[in-house]
């Protein structure tokens, strides 16, 4: 909190892993360097921030560090708000949104997709807590 301010901010530290630590099937053929390829992947995403996009590896990491980032802010904020007990269509009074860099355009879609796919929403519904959540 900063000098006389009423407001205190979290700070969240996401983390990505991979879903299995090691494909035994892979490793007992005799393939030991794939065995593991998937927990590696995984946990680059959050390793390594902000690489160089000086070459398409970099700038796909980011956009994929960029894409996750979003999709755990937004999923962070919204059980936060279910926490509270009210009306996920009421999202906008627990939070206002702001991304930025190329997070804005992942967000709208991302929260749209959230309500839709993981709460059932119809699209106009979705599109409308989304249009009301985000700055």
């Amino acid at each position: 909190m900063g000098f006389d301010g009423q407001t205190v901010n979290t700070l969240c530290l996401f983390s990505a892993a991979g879903s299995r630590e090691f494909d035994m099937s892979l490793f007992n053929s005799g393939d030991d360097m794939n065995a593991v390829p998937q927990k590696f992947e995984a946990e680059t995403v959050s390793k390594v921030l902000h690489p160089s996009d000086d070459m398409v590896q970099g700038k796909e990491l980011r956009l994929i560090q960029e894409h996750f980032l979003v999709a755990c802010s937004i999923r962070d904020i919204v059980r936060q708000h279910e926490g509270s007990g009210k009306s996920i269509n009421d999202l906008h009074e627990f939070a206002a949104m702001q991304f930025n860099d190329v997070h804005p355009a992942l967000s709208v879609a991302e929260l749209t997709g959230f309500h839709v796919d993981e709460r059932d929403f119809e699209w106009n519904d979705a599109w409308h807590v989304t249009q009301k959540s985000l700055a």
